[in-house]
């Protein structure tokens, strides 16, 4: 007569574990784990479900940590998302790519490979004004200037306070007590309300704040009485489209495709297309900041050491994939770890695991010894909170069907008798009593 298998209980699980095999595998590991969550202590709830409140097509969904809004694209337009689930479109028409949104100090800040823009009290505005591109056409004038080789440039500036760049002076021989004449054409985006003007010294070579011609009027340039203000923007552009953004230390950092932009220092409008970039190898696919550094995500790991970009160290750290769309940042007070740095984190899928990534150029995996994870391209994440635990959640895009995977406390689970699906939705329980047999882990 067959003895009857021998009846384990255990009070929780440790988590998931489907690395080894099953008869070689931990009774207070799952093997299987769909649609449940597991607390603090190892005890199996049901998972919450969720309910469809509209049926658009939606992307690009962001919420910000700072009551400045819900943003999301929907059916191509980008929307305000409200407490009720109503919405505001404060922008039509932004295509079918990503957005990234970054907030700083009280501005949102978003790109895609088609558009660029920022919200500002709910409102969607341009990202900066593009550089001017028209040298001024010069004359002479009457005026108090002494004679001499002079340069002069104009700069647009719009209802926000916003300057934009400009490309090319022009140069003018002025005789003794002349002035230059120059006309400032008017602008297409209607924000703009006026032009600075800048003059150099008799035969200088560094451009200083005139005063403010009319758009579409002539200014005099009579005399210098100042030459404390010397032009900030001399060549600097908008911020270029990208597939993420980040701030870093008092400059916003753009990733398009390989290549890493970065903003002038406060200057968040303003770019230096000639030299404000670092180049990688392959595709960046994630740009994580922590408090001394900046992690990148591409075929490899990679890690950005220092404080500005003239003084980065690049060094590569693990030689993993990330997957992009994975990263989600988390607050120092939930992550306890001995002899690790304190700070804020990162969370972050890639082919080899789930890794969190500190400051100090230091990584773990942390999925490593349990957890195989399905290799994917693409997909996204969050981190939670939820009755008192702490949840990241990553949902992969793979060549098959949509898989996600877990970290810590949340898994997903299904609970099988003899091979067969006993029960999808589990009710909290305190203990479960487990059968071992040869096929698996199954529940009498």
């Amino acid at each position: 007569m067959p003895l009857h298998p021998t009846t384990v209980s255990t009070l929780g699980f440790k988590g998931l574990n489907n690395v080894l095999r099953p008869e070689k595998t931990d009774i207070t590991y799952l093997k299987k784990a769909l649609n449940i969550d597991l607390d603090k202590v190892g005890a199996v709830s049901k998972r919450e479900g969720y309910t469809k409140v509209d049926t658009a097509a939606f992307t690009s969904l962001w919420s910000s940590e700072n009551d400045l809004g819900c943003y999301a694209v929907r059916n191509g337009d980008l929307v305000e998302i409200h407490d009720d689930f109503s919405y505001t479109t404060i922008r039509s028409g932004v295509g079918t790519s990503k957005l990234s949104f970054e907030e700083v100090d009280g501005i949102i800040y978003y790109v895609s490979n088609e558009v660029t823009g920022i919200i500002v009290d709910g409102v969607s505005r341009n990202w900066g004004i593009p550089k001017n591109l028209l040298a001024p056409i010069l004359s002479i004038t009457s005026g108090t200037l002494s004679s001499g080789t002079y340069q002069v440039s104009y700069t647009y500036v719009n209802s926000f306070g916003i300057e934009s760049g400009t490309v090319n002076s022009s140069f003018i021989d002025v005789p003794n007590n002349s002035g230059i004449s120059l006309y400032i054409p008017t602008h297409s985006d209607p924000s703009v309300l006026y032009a600075r003007i800048y003059c150099s010294t008799p035969d200088g070579t560094i451009n200083y704040y005139s005063g403010i011609g009319v758009l579409g009027a002539n200014y005099i340039v009579a005399s210098i009485s100042s030459f404390s203000n010397q032009m900030r923007t001399q060549g600097l552009d908008t911020a270029p489209t990208g597939h993420i953004v980040k701030y870093y230390r008092g400059r916003l950092y753009i990733a398009q495709d390989n290549i890493l932009w970065y903003t002038e220092p406060y200057q968040y409008q303003h770019v230096d297309m000639t030299s404000n970039f670092f180049e990688f190898p392959e595709r960046i696919r994630e740009v994580m900041p922590v408090e001394d550094g900046i992690w990148i995500g591409s075929d490899k790991l990679y890690y950005l050491s220092g404080e500005q970009p003239d003084e980065f160290k690049r060094t590569t750290k693990e030689h993993i994939k990330i997957v992009e769309g994975t990263s989600s940042i988390v607050s120092g007070s939930y992550v306890h770890i001995d002899n690790t740095p304190i700070g804020y984190k990162w969370l972050v899928t890639s082919d080899l695991g789930i890794f969190i990534l500190f400051n100090q150029g230091m990584t773990i995996n942390l999925t490593s010894q349990n957890v195989e994870i399905e290799r994917a391209s693409s997909g996204t994440a969050l981190f939670l909170r939820s009755k008192g635990t702490n949840q990241y959640l990553s949902v992969l895009k793979t060549t098959g069907s949509p898989n996600n995977s877990v970290l810590g406390d949340l898994v997903e689970s299904r609970i099988i008798r003899n091979e067969r699906i006993f029960h999808d939705n589990i009710n909290t329980v305190d203990s479960v009593t487990i059968l071992h047999t040869r096929n698996g882990i199954t529940i009498p």
